[in-house]
């Protein structure tokens, strides 16, 4: 956990550069501001939780690019990832740092909060793409996922992209219960779960994002090594 505490002053810049888009985003999305009180409560409430929501922001940002969204579009998207783990405020945090395995019962209430999550983002906003890509940003390609059990080209554009940003920060970061895993390691992970947990090719553009040893993509550093056990179920 020594990895969230060593540079608040940066979290907090990125907290205001995400701000500023909450802000631009005003006029398409009604109630805007009460998502910025929701971005601070969800930051009182898991650090961990929070800073992984600014860092999928961030990687969400940078695969707009990629796909060439309109700015409407790009968004929603990154509006999407700054709250798809909102629900998790709903979570008690002894679950949520629970170093080892989870119970079923613990399982079950993770697994609940995209539901959670869309039911928040509900109360404060009427824009309804941004409630859809949290309710299902855990569905997979092949049909597995939940909470709804969609596939393919039924899931939502915006939530296929954040499963895919999702797990990789998970990935890439660590926590109390599996440590940090290596950026290369993490995209092998994304390319093995193409065409069963992730839409093929998005996994393909998002791979072009870390071509070069040297580039840097929100908080993502592709550096060797790292090794990990595999995209984690409780992300």
């Amino acid at each position: 956990m020594e990895e969230w505490g060593q540079n608040m002053a940066a979290v907090r810049v990125r907290h205001a550069q995400l701000a500023r888009v909450l802000g631009k985003a005003s006029q398409f999305f009604p109630g805007v501001m009460h998502m910025h009180e929701l971005l601070i409560q969800l930051s009182d409430h898991h650090t961990v939780t929070y800073i992984h929501s600014l860092r999928s922001a961030r990687l969400a940002m940078a695969f707009a690019s990629r796909l060439g969204l309109e700015m409407e579009d790009t968004d929603v998207l990154i509006c999407s990832a700054l709250f798809h783990d909102a629900g998790k405020i709903r979570i008690p945090v002894t679950i949520l740092d629970k170093p080892g395995p989870l119970t079923a019962g613990e399982m079950g209430m993770i697994r609940q909060h995209p539901v959670q999550g869309a039911q928040i983002i509900s109360a404060i906003s009427s824009f309804p793409a941004v409630r859809e890509a949290i309710y299902f940003h855990h569905e997979r390609w092949d049909g597995k996922g939940y909470p709804a059990g969609l596939s393919g080209l039924n899931i939502p554009l915006v939530a296929r992209v954040i499963s895919i940003v999702d797990a990789f920060d998970v990935m890439t970061s660590a926590r109390v219960y599996k440590p940090k895993a290596g950026v290369p390691w993490a995209l092998n992970e994304l390319q093995g779960c193409a065409g069963s947990q992730f839409d093929p090719q998005l996994v393909e553009v998002f791979m072009t994002m870390f071509k070069k040893n040297t580039e840097r993509v929100g908080e993502h550093e592709y550096e060797p090594g790292g090794a990990g056990g595999g995209i984690p179920a409780r992300s």
